[in-house]
């Protein structure tokens, strides 16, 4: 009887772990469902490549390039970028914008026509500060807002899918640029001069814990990596991290990026994009390991001043989505 107790144990056990692994499984391909249904057809092969379990002689050889042209979306100053169903959410000064991925028409005064991005709705926060970060989590849209100019004050702001406020709570001092990201239901914030994140619950607000790793410096830059991890640039390390989410610890690390900014990843191909302030240029390394893939230069990137950098980046649609700063929205197409 003993025996047969402990084989069913062992088989309870092993239903669990499956159970467990068919989850995590049902959210990548909930993540990969998403993406079908939004990408062209370079991107589409991408995923099938995946998919199929046949990337490394196919999706991951694929290079990239940027066109020649760039378009100017926004001029005032930008912190940050992501999209939210069909629709850019802007981080800038004083507040966040709501801006139209789609380009439309418009009728200048003197009867010419242009093409341009629509701001759909302008959220202020200029009591407040400005819009450093932001993202959308479970239908609702999550913001830093620093204080303006010198200040040193931070908040993490909660907006419906109406734009209204519905929570805040403070976080430590900082007085530079730092993000956020929200994952597995808990909401990241760098906090660079303690060289921690600092982890809070999604829904309250609580302080959950505060993680420190003897490889964080300056963690001032943050995104998600769907389905359970977070992106890190570091910048005054020359690191990029990868978080897994789950157990807060690290998946990989990698120097190959000196003084990195602004990270996104391309959920078509698993990659993950890296802007160099230092060099000017963006890199490109793999999602999985953090091994170096690609270097993209750019003309429009030797133009950003020094102080600036682009501090937010979004790949969708094969376009890339940069927050430069003082130097406004800027939009690239991916070839």
């Amino acid at each position: 009887m003993e025996q047969v107790l402990e084989t069913a144990n062992l088989q309870k056990i092993e239903c669990q772990k499956v159970r467990k692994r068919l989850a995590e499984e049902r959210m990548v391909l909930s993540e990969y469902s998403k993406d079908i249904d939004r990408v062209g057809d370079r991107q589409f092969i991408i995923l099938v490549y995946l998919v199929c379990g046949d990337s490394q002689d196919g999706a991951t050889s694929i290079e990239h390039s940027l066109d020649t042209e760039c378009s100017v979306v926004m001029s005032q100053p930008c912190y940050d970028v992501t999209d939210w169903e069909g629709k850019m959410l802007v981080g800038r000064y004083g507040g966040f914008d709501v801006v139209d991925s789609r380009v439309s028409a418009d009728t200048s005064e003197r009867g010419g026509q242009s093409r341009s991005h629509r701001v759909l709705k302008s959220v202020s926060t200029a009591i407040s500060g400005n819009i450093n970060s932001i993202q959308h989590y479970n239908n609702q849209i999550y913001t830093l807002c620093k204080e303006k100019g010198s200040g040193t004050k931070r908040q993490v702001i909660i907006f419906d899918s109406e734009y209204n406020e519905k929570k805040r709570w403070s976080v430590p001092d900082y007085k530079f640029i730092s993000q956020l990201a929200v994952c597995n239901n808990k909401v990241y914030v760098s906090d660079p001069d303690n060289k921690y994140l600092c982890v809070y619950s999604a829904t309250s607000g609580t302080l959950l814990s505060a993680l420190s790793n003897p490889l964080l410096v300056s963690l001032n830059y943050l995104n998600i990596c769907p389905p359970h991890s977070l992106l890190i640039s570091d910048c005054l390390a020359n690191r990029v991290h990868r978080l897994d989410c789950r157990s807060d610890s690290m998946t990989w690390t990698s120097d190959v990026v000196k003084y990195p900014g602004g990270i996104a990843l391309d959920h078509t191909g698993r990659e993950v994009w890296v802007y160099s302030r230092a060099t000017k240029s963006l890199f490109i390394l793999n999602s999985d390991t953090g091994e170096f893939k690609q270097e993209i230069h750019h003309k429009k990137f030797t133009q950003l001043p020094d102080r600036d950098l682009l501090s937010g980046i979004h790949l969708l649609d094969s376009e890339l989505w940069g927050a430069a700063q003082s130097s406004g929205l800027w939009k690239f197409t991916v070839k």
